[in-house]
Order: structure tokens, then sequence, then C-alpha cells
């Protein structure tokens, strides 16, 4: 089953704001969640399920998480944020 990567507005502004290396990374994750995304890929993508239930899922890069839901054959993302603010006010998201 393949799936389609998508962002919300928000999300999109985040991630162009993020540094130019750390997008990159990015960048090749998202191809990989196109074919999984429930699943890390060592080396390349480090994906769980967000703790707390919202159905949320997050891939980490470095200091930065991408916070994302699955919407039946879309990855949607939701935030881009560093580590130590990633979590905080999930209300919003």
């Amino acid at each position: 089953m393949a799936y389609s990567v998508r962002f919300t507005r928000s999300a999109a502004s985040e991630l162009m704001r993020l540094p130019k290396s750390i997008r990159r990374q990015f960048d090749v994750g998202f191809s990989e969640l196109e074919r999984s995304p429930f699943r890390s890929v060592p080396g390349i993508l480090d994906v769980h399920a967000l703790k707390g239930g919202r159905g949320l899922w997050t891939v980490r890069v470095r200091g930065y998480r991408g916070l994302y839901r699955i919407d039946g054959h879309e990855v949607v993302f939701v935030a881009f944020r560093p580590r130590p603010t990633a979590y905080r006010d999930l209300t919003t998201v």
C-alpha cells in the first residue's frame, strides 16, 4: 500500500524555517514514509507512535521532530519543531 505525504499550511511553513541540512534529512525520510509510515529504517528514519493517544506519530531528525497523522492513504504532517518544544501544546496540531 503506497502513501502520499502532505503538509498542513503551518507544518509547511515550519519545515521551510528549519536549517537546510535538517530539511534535506526530512526529505529523504518522506520517501520512506510513502512506503511505510509506521516503521523506522535504520540509519535513515526514526519513527515512533506518540504516547498519550491523539493518533500522532513522530519522525526524528537529529534535534528536530516532525509530527504527523495517518489519514487514509496520506501521511499528513502537522508540525516540525525543535525537540525541546516539539511536544508542548499539542492541542494546536
